[in-house]
């Protein structure tokens, strides 16, 4: 099943040149809506964090590949989002089997070492394993995931969905999105805090964990509805 593209074009960096979210420019759609022939309002943050999305990229601490390799990939699996609007792993692969592809020698195409789902693996490492760094207004600096995890339904009557990768660019501006994104960092706080609740030495941490998941369910609990497959562009039909 394939996606439409969600046209998300450049990020609009306001009057300082920092990212604010809610005020993000999704396409043509104007402010944090999607194009899809008509403007479809979304929700804004209340409250945001001004920062400069950089197109800086390196990898995680457990990537197989360097600086040098990841500011490749970061640029090229921008840009296949920004025409694709969600990278699945699917999608991924068929950009990599074109050999003149940036992330072609990433993979391994070799069907007697491995095959397709072993390579479907490799597109979820390799976003995952993508940093790009973000500047405050305090020029203070970190280095985030470029690419988040989430799910779009299909149809909530069948309960149809599917998960997909977009990039933070994308998550800050849709209360949507970011619902999602602090409700996955909110159940691994959790399996941390479980995992480790039998020792005592932890337990002052511990608390401060468990609070912090509090905090966090409590932030989601007024998060608009999950985003659908139909806030995406359909492609168009072709004979």
């Amino acid at each position: 099943m394939g996606w439409g593209a969600v046209r998300c074009g450049p990020v609009w960096l306001g009057s300082y040149g920092y990212a604010r979210r809610g005020k993000a420019r999704l396409g043509k759609a104007g402010l944090g809506g999607v194009w899809q022939g008509k403007v479809l309002k979304q929700k804004k943050l209340k409250r945001g964090i001004n920062m400069k999305i950089t197109k800086e990229y390196s990898p995680t601490k457990h990537a197989d590949f360097g600086i040098e390799k990841a500011q490749i990939y970061g640029q090229h699996l921008d840009s296949l989002q920004a025409e694709s609007g969600v990278l699945t792993p699917a999608t991924v692969i068929s950009d990599a089997k074109d050999k003149d592809s940036p992330i072609h020698s990433y993979f391994e195409w070799d069907n007697k070492k491995a095959g397709n789902k072993h390579r479907l693996h490799q597109a979820r490492s390799l976003m995952n394993s993508i940093l790009v760094k973000i500047v405050y207004p305090d020029n203070s600096e970190s280095k985030i995931r470029k690419f988040h995890n989430i799910t779009i339904e299909y149809s909530k009557e069948e309960k149809k969905s599917e998960r997909g990768y977009v990039s933070v660019d994308v998550v800050v501006q849709s209360r949507e999105l970011t619902a999602q994104v602090v409700e996955f960092a909110r159940s691994e706080l959790a399996a941390w805090s479980n995992r480790y609740r039998q020792y005592e030495k932890l337990q002052s941490f511990i608390d401060i964990v468990d609070n912090i998941t509090i905090s966090l369910k409590s932030f989601n609990n007024n998060k608009s509805p999950r985003l659908s497959s139909n806030d995406f562009s359909r492609p168009r039909q072709t004979a």
